[in-house]
């Protein structure tokens, strides 16, 4: 049967519920990347980690679970999020293979009792790690509470770590590790606080989550994901969206990262759509910075149909950069590689997407800057079989309802700028302006279709691919929504 919803470009693993990115990296010739998973249903619980690998950031095959849930054991609650590690004890790199996978481990008693734990690479097996039978943190400090999601960086030649958390009185934390002895972390404090003036303005929030902490150059930039379920601005209970913060680091002494801090001088969102979380960012080899994230379904609180079996994806890797505007994405370049050729659209005229193959626009004056280009405008609406416009569905339950005549319709996307770029892949669209990545998602009901206009200055082009997200030979369990 065909699943008008389910992506042909964004692999995932075949069934249950997916959510952060985990564990990323490149080693064995491949590009590893893990999320959040539970195989035995379409909503969160029981989390493993899915793992899936690729040659080409492109085309993936599933691997075996990585990480299981263990009763009775540090991770009777499950394997939460983590990353794979990637920096040596006396910073650099991490030795080459396959890497330890650095993970929260929450016990049945909950997250108040959360450690971090490492798991070493089964030697005899290529796809299994063996999770541990301790923490490597230290027990739960008084009045924080919900400590989690470990992230390693270097800084002077040493290997630091920072997890989220928050107090208990509601201010977010960044709390910071000395992680040189990787079965000892010894607590340095927190790196930053919701108090800080920056952050309280543009990363308000209850908890912070999958903290990330990168380089560009003399700058740094800390990703946080804002968990919060406050009224009012709480449009549902946990997860809202993503800020990040440029700054410096600074510390105490030249040497010695007792009292660093973060301090931010800027900032603003990672993702201006609705439904896109807990980014994971790795640096290449190349210093390129990547990023996954996660795509949540509809408004994540609203559920799937009966019958459905799989909810929540991963957005495309995208190229993260700091530049004048700030912290800007754009798609990898394999990903732009497997559009073939790019067909002229006309100013002011509709075009009609395709449902059962992604494809790409980019709209835009090329070559010149925001400040300088008259905008473009990339409007998308929801039409139905006789063209006429009709509300879209933005949860998959809704798509369940008939449709209903709109005018004017509600766009699914209105955006404009100097450059826009839409990546439309089923029920997931993937937009860039000028940088800013604004993503979304949208449920086609039987018989509807995804329209199109490009206004303004500048050109526009279109590209389908028929490529999907998985290797040649490699059976993912569908059909990518071209039916069974």
């Amino acid at each position: 049967m065909t699943d008008l919803h389910r992506p042909h470009l964004h692999a995932r693993p075949r069934t249950g519920w997916i959510n952060d990115p985990n564990g990323i990296g490149f080693w064995d010739g491949r590009w590893h990347v893990m999320c959040q998973h539970n195989p035995s249903s379409p909503v969160w619980g029981d989390i493993t980690w899915a793992h899936l690998s690729s040659t080409d950031l492109v085309h993936w095959r599933e691997e075996p679970i990585a990480l299981h849930k263990r009763p009775g054991t540090i991770d009777g609650n499950g394997a939460w999020s983590g990353v794979a590690l990637s920096v040596g004890a006396s910073g650099g790199p991490a030795p080459a293979g396959r890497p330890p996978l650095v993970y929260t481990a929450v016990p049945e008693a909950g997250t108040g009792s959360a450690r971090v734990a490492v798991a070493e690479p089964v030697a005899d097996d290529a796809s299994a790690w063996r999770q541990p039978d301790a923490g490597v943190t230290p027990p739960a400090l008084e009045d924080v509470r919900d400590v989690r999601d470990p992230y390693l960086f270097e800084w002077q030649g040493r290997r630091l770590a920072i997890q989220g958390a928050g107090t208990d009185d509601g201010t977010p934390l960044v709390l910071l590790y000395d992680a040189s002895d990787l079965d000892e972390w010894r607590y340095l404090g927190r790196l930053l606080t919701g108090d800080d003036p920056l952050a309280a303005e543009l990363a308000a929030s209850l908890l912070w989550e999958c903290p990330q902490l990168v380089r560009f150059g003399e700058t740094w930039v800390l990703v946080l994901a804002l968990w919060d379920d406050r009224p009012p601005g709480c449009e549902h209970f946990g997860p809202q969206r993503v800020a990040w913060l440029a700054g410096t680091l600074t510390a105490e002494g030249a040497d010695s990262p007792d009292g660093l801090r973060f301090v931010p001088s800027t900032g603003g969102p990672y993702d201006t759509g609705t439904c896109a979380y807990a980014p994971q960012l790795v640096t290449t080899e190349s210093g390129e910075v990547l990023a996954w994230t996660w795509v949540w379904e509809g408004t994540r609180s609203d559920g799937v149909p009966d019958g459905r079996d799989w909810a929540g994806l991963l957005a495309l890797p995208r190229v993260l950069e700091l530049g004048p505007t700030g912290l800007t994405s754009r798609l990898a370049p394999p990903v732009l590689d497997v559009f073939g050729r790019r067909e002229p659209v006309a100013t002011g005229d509709a075009w009609t997407a395709p449902s059962d193959r992604a494809w790409l626009l980019d709209a835009g004056a090329t070559g010149t800057s925001a400040a300088d280009a008259d905008a473009s405008r990339v409007t998308i609406d929801v039409v139905d079989d006789t063209g006429a416009a009709v509300e879209p569905a933005l949860t998959p339950l809704a798509a369940t309802a008939p449709s209903t005549p709109a005018a004017p319709a509600r766009p699914v996307l209105d955006l404009a700028g100097a450059r826009v770029g839409v990546l439309g892949d089923a029920s997931v669209l993937e937009a860039f302006v000028d940088g800013q990545a604004h993503t979304v998602r949208v449920y086609l009901r039987p018989g509807e279709l995804l329209r199109v206009r490009v206004t303004g200055a500048g050109d526009a082009t279109v590209a389908v691919t028929d490529e999907t997200g998985y290797e040649t030979g490699y059976e993912s369990g569908y059909e990518n929504g071209r039916g069974a």
